[in-house]
């Protein structure tokens, strides 16, 4: 007589503290991210004993989340995606396994947004671009700087001065810096786009956005190659 097959697919009915996550694939330029609300999940830490998903890069900022197959909606867990918790913290899957007999997804992931302290605002604005008759790009940027310039508002980020030094442009003299911005998100950039950068003195600075790096990394942030003109 054959024995009975054991159906643990609905255990996590049984979880203690469990939460309630978004789990949604990574967006891209052309794409929205697929997202679904998964009513019952569980973090727990990371231990010494288990294998970093980071593989120490990210020690203190790493979580396992459980996510049981039968609440995604179709949606397959795999590295890039997301989950965010209740207070909106996003978590980025490194390694997802799936566990057959349990129908759940144990994912290593990490809160990139703390591990690399994206304390700043920033918009990403774009101009209405001209040429002049000797087909040179001329950037028109309204006066009070409202939102309608903004492709991306409000971006959480992290802004390192590179270098600096002092340059004299049209004989007036000051400061010519190379910037690094992190972001939380891949962005889509154009050739004339700024950032608008907020002070915490309530001022803005504005930086010209020269390149992009990293945007298919899944385990690092895109960082924005900018400088600050004088």
């Amino acid at each position: 007589m054959p024995l009975p097959t054991m159906d643990f697919s609905n255990d996590f009915l049984l979880w203690d503290f469990a939460e309630a996550v978004i789990l949604a694939d990574r967006p891209t330029v052309a794409n929205p991210a697929q997202q679904v609300q998964i009513a019952t999940a569980l973090r727990s830490q990371v231990t010494d004993r288990e294998k970093s998903p980071s593989n120490g890069a990210y020690a203190g900022f790493e979580t396992n989340w459980f996510l049981p197959a039968n609440l995604m909606g179709g949606l397959v867990a795999s590295p890039g995606m997301t989950v965010t918790d209740g207070k909106g913290t996003r978590f980025t899957i490194l390694t997802a396994d799936y566990d057959e007999a349990d129908k759940v997804y144990q994912c290593g992931t990490v809160d990139l947004v703390l591990a690399n302290q994206l304390r700043d605002q920033i918009d990403i604005q774009r101009a209405t671009v001209t040429y002049d008759s000797a087909t040179s790009a001329l950037r028109t940027w309204p006066a009070d700087y409202t939102s309608s310039l903004n492709v991306y508002s409000q971006l959480p980020a992290k802004v390192q001065l590179l270098n600096q030094e002092t340059q004299e442009v049209f004989g007036v003299l000051g400061f010519h810096g190379k910037y690094a911005v992190t972001v939380i998100r891949d962005v889509s950039i154009l050739k004339h786009d700024r950032i608008r950068w907020y002070q915490r003195d309530g001022t803005s600075v504005f930086l010209d956005v020269l390149g992009q790096t990293n945007p298919q990394r899944i385990d690092e942030l895109p960082v924005l190659d900018c400088e600050l003109l004088p």
